[in-house]
């Protein structure tokens, strides 16, 4: 069982699916002549305050079934030989299991919630995963939240980014595993072409799964979703969600290449027949920017968001990639959107997923640096920046920005210290 969470309500975890209109982007194809991007099924984990009953058993899988499937995207996005991979699925990953209530109802929110009261109603968080990602991927930083009385929904994207998913396509599932760069055929390509499309097809989903569940939330007897446990349909207590989100505010939060996601939805127009979200704040978490034309994205949304950016060591010390991001924020400090950026010493790329929680003898540092994550985002949400920063500096632990060049270069701080820029 990975490592449970910190907030005080316990946290169950449901996969919910909903029929699309066809969502197609681009003419790129696979050599056997399917299209790459395109789908008619959103599918999305749901983590959330749980309403538990005393029969109710904690624990879902996180290795997302079938194995094989799982193992060869894996595969084809680390380079790792499948069948290394098969085996390590089968003796060791295909048991753990994420440390929630799977399939109970929704908690019913109390009057009042925190600093970010809703109403009564559960504030919204919407994930977008990173590259070999997937709706189980971010369990921790999504269940944590879950805990403190959010309602999470992790999308699982059908553009080829992820490690593996069942997408459906002319009414039928289909298998999709991880799409490298190179097994696409495009009528025209550059470097990014799969990348830039990936991105489009994206923020189409991010507006789709939107509109699919404020519409469930608002009457759950016309729902269009359906409650799935490895991709068969199940039975599910529907009306514990009726009204009890709050779908009139959005918190969007993401890593890596799902950072592109967020920002490019930011600097672009909705998609046809969608109005703009109505975004309160956003969570990015190493934001990859190489797909997004240069200079910018500059922020088209009119709404008065907040944005919150943490970055591991190693996307910091990208000198390129983090002057980028430093002018990128600048820029959207001039659109007069408020920017928080912090960078997370000794942190990795992957710090910020439950990779580092899997791994065998993974140890208590990477749970403090998630902890550390959990701390910074959380009081973001509730409005408490300030003084979560003056308690990491009354410990030492908030340090200036100076680059250590030694054998390689690492940046003069201790792990679990932030730097503020």
């Amino acid at each position: 069982m990975l490592p449970g969470y910190s907030g005080p309500f316990e946290v169950g975890c449901a996969t919910f699916a909903a029929p699309l209109p066809s969502i197609s982007v681009g003419d790129g194809s696979l050599s056997n002549g399917d299209p790459i991007l395109q789908t008619e099924e959103a599918t999305f984990n749901v983590f959330y305050p749980a309403q538990i009953s005393p029969k109710a058993t904690k624990g879902v899988y996180w290795v997302v079934r079938p194995l094989r499937d799982a193992a060869l995207g894996f595969a084809k996005y680390t380079g790792i030989s499948w069948l290394i991979l098969w085996f390590l699925g089968i003796v060791y990953a295909q048991f753990i299991k994420i440390p929630v209530y799977a399939n109970v109802p929704l908690l019913k929110p109390p009057v009042k919630l925190d600093a970010s009261e809703s109403g009564g109603r559960w504030p919204l968080v919407i994930f977008s995963h990173g590259l070999g990602g997937g709706r189980n991927m971010y369990s921790h930083y999504c269940a944590q939240l879950a805990s403190e009385g959010h309602v999470v929904l992790a999308i699982e994207h059908k553009d080829g980014s992820g490690s593996s998913c069942l997408n459906r396509r002319n009414g039928k599932l289909q298998h999709l595993v991880y799409v490298k760069a190179d097994e696409v055929q495009w009528k025209t390509k550059s470097k990014l072409t799969l990348r830039q499309h990936q991105l489009l097809f994206r923020v189409r989903e991010i507006y789709e799964i939107y509109a699919i569940f404020r519409r469930f939330v608002a009457s759950v007897e016309n729902r269009e979703i359906l409650a799935l446990s490895d991709g068969i349909k199940i039975s599910y207590e529907w009306k514990s969600w009726e009204n009890t989100v709050n779908v009139d505010e959005v918190v969007l939060a993401a890593h890596s290449f799902g950072g592109a996601t967020v920002l490019s939805l930011l600097s672009s127009p909705p998609p046809p027949g969608h109005q703009e979200l109505s975004i309160k704040k956003v969570i990015l978490l190493d934001p990859w920017l190489d797909p997004l034309p240069s200079p910018g994205p500059l922020p088209t949304h009119t709404g008065d968001f907040e944005l919150l950016i943490l970055n591991s060591e190693g996307f910091t010390l990208m000198k390129e990639h983090f002057e980028r991001l430093v002018d990128l924020i600048s820029a959207w400090r001039n659109a007069m959107k408020e920017a928080q950026f912090f960078t997370l010493a000794r942190a990795a790329h992957v710090s910020f997923s439950d990779v580092v929680l899997v791994k065998p003898r993974a140890g208590k540092e990477p749970i403090a640096m998630l902890a550390l994550m959990h701390t910074l985002s959380l009081a973001f949400l509730r409005e408490s920046i300030p003084s979560a920063i003056d308690s990491l500096r009354a410990e030492g632990k908030v340090k200036p920005m100076k680059i250590l060049r030694t054998n390689k270069r690492v940046l003069f701080a201790e792990e679990g210290d932030i730097i503020v820029h």
